[in-house]
């Protein structure tokens, strides 16, 4: 277990000792998707995105909402 700067350090340096080796793993990562695809793509992940968004907003509200439901059933009742 890492306790100093030093020992992170030390581990990094394991980890990533031939930095060809990690650039050619980047570089077989890269691709060119072209901008129709490329488009297609960020359209399709702005769309996620913002629908997961919208989700997470609408359940943090319902907490409030059900609250203010059963305040109104308990000032009606």
């Amino acid at each position: 277990m890492p306790k100093s700067a030093l020992d992170h350090r030390l581990i990094a340096d394991l980890m990533f000792a031939n930095s060809d080796q990690w650039t050619q793993f980047q570089a077989s990562r890269r691709r060119n998707p072209g901008l129709i695809r490329g488009t297609i793509w960020f359209l399709g992940m702005s769309f996620y995105q913002t629908s997961r968004g919208l989700v997470y907003f609408f359940r943090s509200m319902r907490p409030e909402r059900e609250a203010q439901q059963q305040a109104a059933k308990v000032n009606a009742g």
